[in-house]
C-alpha cells in the first residue's frame, strides 16, 4: 500500500448490517443503530492525507478481505468516511462511483463486522485508470504566485503527467509537464490514466479541447473554480462567457445573451430538457456542458439532445456554447458555406476547417452542421 496514503482503523458493532445498496460507510462515532445500513465499523482513527484519482479501497476485518475500486475524492474532510457507487462529493465523501456498496460485500466479512473485538482495517492503493475503463483529465486553476492548495496538491500526486498552460502554471507543476499534444495523443490512446492541466491565467484546458470532446475515453473534472466557470470550463468551444443572474425564467435567460456567447445558466434539473430544447431553436445551440455542482467538478459536454440531467431534483449549471455561425465568425462562416454551396459533404467541410489553428476535428464537425441545420 502507499505510504502516506489515508488508513482508517476501526472496530466492529453489533448493530451492524451492512445492507445499503449505494453507499458503505467508515464512522468515526463509536456507537451506531441498526439504521445504519451502510456502516462497515465504528470508532474509526484516521491517518494520512488526502489522495485524488482511482483507488483501490481494501476492507480487513479480522482477515476477511473485500476490495472496491473507486474514484477518491481529494477534498474530503477527514474523519467519517463515506463511499458512494453516484457522483456525489459531500465534505464526508471520501470516494465516489464505486464499484460495490455494503450490501455487495461478502456475507463472511458482514459476519465478522457485527463483533465489536473484529478490528477492521481500511487501507488505500493508487490505480491505473478510473474503474470504468476511461483516462481521467482534470482541469485547475490556481492564482499566480500562489502555494498549491490541497485540492492541487493531491492531484499534482496523483498525475501521470503535468500540462502547464503558461509561466506561472509550469512553476507549480514542477519537472513532470509534457506538450498539450502529448496528453491528449496519451489519453486517447490509452497510455496515460491521469493528466492535470493547470493554469493560472484564463480557464485551463484550451490546450486539450481534443480530449474533452471524447467523454467515451476520458473523463473531465474541473478544479479550482466556482461551479459556473466550471461548466465553461469544461467545452471546448471557447468564446465570451456570460454569466445568468441565479433562477431566472428559462425564455427571459435566452433572450438575455446575443448568440455568440457561451452562456451559463442556473437550472432546476427538471428544466434542463427544455433549456436544451429552447437553446437550440432560438440561439442555434448545438453543444453543451452539464455540472452537478454536488458532484465536485465533474462536467459532461456533448450534443444538446444528448445530455441529461442525471438527477430529478435539485439544481443543475449548464454552459451553452454560442450557435455554430456565431463561433466560427463571419469569415470562416462564409468560408464554409461556400463548400457547402459548391456541393462539398458536410465531413469534407468539416476537415477543411479543421486544418484551421484552434479546431480539433469534432468542433470542426459540429460547426459545420450547425450551418447545415443538421
Amino acid at each position: 500500500m502507499d505510504d502516506g496514503l489515508p488508513r482508517l482503523d476501526l472496530v466492529g458493532h453489533p448493530a451492524l448490517r451492512a445492507t445499503h445498496g449505494k453507499t458503505l460507510e467508515f464512522t468515526v462515532d463509536p456507537d451506531v443503530t441498526e439504521r445504519a445500513t451502510c456502516v462497515l465499523g465504528v470508532a474509526g482513527r484516521v491517518t494520512g492525507g488526502a489522495v485524488a484519482g482511482p483507488v483501490r479501497i481494501t476492507i480487513d476485518a479480522g482477515g476477511a478481505v473485500a476490495t472496491v475500486d473507486a474514484i477518491a475524492n481529494p477534498d474530503w474532510a477527514g474523519g467519517t468516511a463515506v463511499v458512494r457507487r453516484g457522483t456525489d462529493r459531500r465534505p464526508d465523501t471520501f470516494a465516489t462511483e464505486a464499484t460495490a456498496a455494503a450490501a455487495d460485500l461478502p456475507r463472511e466479512l458482514v459476519a465478522r463486522i457485527i463483533d465489536p473485538d473484529t478490528p477492521i482495517t481500511v487501507r488505500c492503493s493508487r490505480l491505473p485508470r478510473r474503474p470504468d475503463g476511461r483516462a481521467g483529465l482534470v482541469l485547475a486553476w490556481t492564482a499566480p504566485g500562489a502555494p498549491a492548495a490541497p485540492r492541487l496538491a493531491a492531484e499534482l500526486v496523483a498525475a501521470d503527467a503535468v500540462v502547464a498552460e503558461d509561466a506561472d502554471a509550469a512553476r507549480v507543476a514542477g519537472e513532470r509537464t509534457i506538450r498539450a499534444a502529448d496528453a491528449v495523443t496519451g489519453l486517447l490512446d490509452g497510455e496515460l490514466g491521469r493528466v492535470l492541466v493547470v493554469a493560472t491565467a484564463g480557464l485551463p484546458g484550451a490546450s486539450v479541447t481534443a480530449a474533452l470532446e471524447a467523454p467515451e475515453k476520458v473523463a473531465v473534472e474541473v478544479a479550482g473554480l466556482p461551479a459556473a466557470l466550471v461548466a465553461a470550463a469544461g467545452s471546448p468551444v471557447r468564446g465570451p462567457v456570460q454569466l445568468a443572474e441565479g433562477r431566472s425564467r428559462i425564455d427571459a435567460v435566452l433572450r438575455s445573451a446575443p448568440p455568440e456567447v457561451t452562456l451559463v445558466v442556473t437550472v432546476a434539473a427538471a428544466d434542463l430538457p427544455r433549456l436544451l430544447e429552447r437553446a437550440a431553436d432560438r440561439r442555434g445551440t448545438r453543444t453543451a456542458t452539464v455540472v452537478d455542482p454536488a458532484a465536485g467538478g465533474v462536467v459532461r459536454w456533448g450534443p444538446v439532445g444528448r445530455l441529461r440531467a442525471g438527477r430529478t431534483s435539485g439544481e443543475l449549471v449548464c454552459a451553452l456554447d454560442g450557435a455554430a455561425d456565431t463561433v466560427l465568425g463571419p469569415e470562416l462562416a462564409a468560408f464554409v458555406r461556400g463548400l457547402l454551396a459548391a456541393g462539398i459533404s458536410a465531413r469534407t467541410a468539416a476537415h477543411a476547417l479543421a486544418q484551421v489553428p484552434g479546431w480539433s476535428r469534432r468542433s470542426a464537425y459540429d460547426a459545420v452542421l450547425g450551418l447545415t441545420g443538421d
